[in-house]
């Protein structure tokens, strides 16, 4: 028997399902996330396709026990190079891994090193989300409390309220989120958190002063987290 799952990486192809043919004739759909059991008695090889993408799988006939394999996309982490693979380039692979890495792929670490897909579980990353949510509350209460009604508020509350809405959303979800685009994120939140500041100073130096200190708490643990994250890998 062999076990199946398809991680898609970040959003791409996040709502899409992988087509895999046997040489059988025998036709099935890998979903997100979602394992599925093969009997793989009489199967060579599998065929996987999703749009372009395309792999092979050749069947392991020298052992009878259980087999478990991640299907995803492998890209280059770095933008442009990661669309420029997803675009041009057949990314599709499969990687072998065992049941538990299989229940959980962010128990592999050849998978981790192999996408710099964000472990979520590190302590650093914890207390980054926690920061700059903290921030994102000062910055609500700075609007609250302010007695101007120009345009640039509702800006500010639109902006600030989906930063920690998205926040929330990367602390709490399941799907994978790769590094570049997580370290993306935290730079474009420092940026606006910066352009806010100089916004506050004229409403509430006491806000303002603790915004800086999570700004700086912030900036220290988002170096902290990249080199835990190079160290593992």
């Amino acid at each position: 028997m062999i076990n199946l799952k398809f991680i898609p990486l970040g959003q791409f192809y996040s709502a899409r399902s992988i087509r895999v043919n046997s040489d059988v004739d025998t036709t099935f759909s890998l979903y997100p996330y979602k394992g599925i059991a093969v009997d793989d008695s009489k199967i060579q090889e599998l065929k996987f396709k999703l749009d372009y993408h395309k792999t092979n799988l050749p069947i392991d006939k020298n052992t009878t026990e259980e087999k478990y394999y991640l299907a995803f996309l492998k890209c280059r982490p770095s933008f442009p190079l990661n669309w420029i693979d997803l675009m041009f380039k057949s990314s599709l692979t499969t990687l072998k891994v065992t049941e538990k890495e299989f229940l959980d792929p962010f128990a592999s670490d050849v998978f981790m090193k192999q996408n710099q897909v964000v472990n979520k579980s590190l302590k650093t990353f914890s207390q980054l989300i926690l920061f700059s949510g903290l921030i994102c509350v000062l910055q609500l209460i700075t609007i609250a409390i302010s007695v101007y009604t120009e345009p640039m508020h509702s800006l500010f509350w639109v902006f600030t309220s989906a930063s920690l809405v998205g926040l929330i959303a990367m602390r709490t979800s399941k799907k994978v989120l790769l590094a570049s685009q997580f370290y993306s994120r935290v730079i474009a939140f420092l940026v606006y958190s910066t352009l806010f500041l100089i916004h506050a100073f004229t409403i509430s130096y006491l806000i303002s002063f603790f915004s800086i200190l999570l700004l700086i708490l912030v900036l220290i643990q988002t170096i902290r987290f990249r080199r835990n994250t190079l160290k593992k890998n």
